[in-house]
Parts: structure tokens; sequence; C-alpha cells
């Protein structure tokens, strides 16, 4: 009798590899995302990888994304990455919104949160409409950087584990301390 054991690294709670991943592999599927980079005048080049091949304020349209997907469960952001869709917005954050606000709130939070879908927005109206280069370079950055993490909200809702308040986060500590 012949038995094979494979072993392979699961990072499902690892910030600085799936969420970025995620993000880019979202964004190169959007056939819509794709043709507005393209009319905005950024090109595609092989290997047909326009969020690779065009630069943004000296960084990757990619790497803009992935910051975003990274940088969205930097500190307490996190305790507003939870939904409860049994309850009425107001409470159905993380514990009924005594430590964070409903994922779809804050996602919209323009005063609180500099990253909403908001702020994405008016990022990306100031880059369109700004006379200055360098000010659109930056708020061009912003807008991508603010779609990354608006994209990671929308990859946590995904999850059963952001609908139950179930803080994860603190089992894959204690995994990691075993």
């Amino acid at each position: 009798m012949l038995v094979l054991i494979a072993y392979w690294n699961a990072y499902a709670y690892d910030k600085d590899r799936v969420h970025p991943l995620l993000n880019e592999k979202a964004a190169l599927q959007s056939q819509n995302f794709i043709s507005v980079l393209m009319s905005l005048g950024y090109k595609e080049q092989p290997p047909n990888d326009i969020l690779t091949a065009s630069y943004v304020n000296g960084r990757r349209i990619k790497e803009w994304l992935q910051e975003g997907g990274k940088d969205e469960d930097s500190g307490s952001r996190s305790l507003n990455h939870f939904h409860d869709p049994t309850k009425i917005w107001n409470q159905s954050g993380l514990k009924n919104s005594s430590f964070g606000a409903s994922s779809l709130l804050w996602a919209q939070d323009q005063n609180s949160n500099t990253w909403s879908w908001l702020s994405a927005q008016n990022y990306y109206y100031q880059a369109l409409t700004n006379s200055q280069k360098t000010v659109r370079e930056k708020n061009f950055a912003d807008t991508f950087q603010a779609l990354g993490q608006v994209m990671h909200l929308l990859a946590d809702a995904s999850l059963p584990e952001h609908t139950r308040n179930d803080i994860h986060v603190f089992s894959w500590i204690d995994k990691e301390l075993r």
C-alpha cells in the first residue's frame, strides 16, 4: 500500500499574499476596468498585462491595487470588515458595531475612511480634472489604492467568518503560536 502525503502552505489569513493576489486577478478579469485604463492612455504590452506594464506615480497599477489589499488589514481597520446580513446595517458590524462598523458602511464612509468607495471616486475625479500633472498622478495612485482597499472588503464579504462575527484573526494567531 502506497500513501502519499501532500503538503503546501495555506495563506488564508495572510494579508501580504492573499488579498494582493485576489485584487490583481480580479482586476485582470474585469474587461470594463481594462477598457477604462486603455481609454485613459495606458497600454497593454506583452504579456498582455496592462496592470504590470502601466505605471502611475512611480509604481505599477498592479502594485497600487495590491497595496490597497494589504493596507486594508492594517491596524484597527480590520474591525470594520464584518457584515451580518440578518441585521440592520447600523447593527450589522462586528459584535453589533461595538467594535467596528459594518463593512458595507465602512466601504462608503468618506468621513472616517480615507480609502472608501466615495474617496476613490473623488480621487478619480481629481485625477481627470486637475491641471497639474503631479497632482493627477498622485490622485490616480490614490484611486487605485482605494479600489484595492474596497476590493479587499468585497473579498472578505464572501467569507462566512466575515458574516457571523467570527474574529478569526485571534484564532489564526493562536494557531501560529502553537
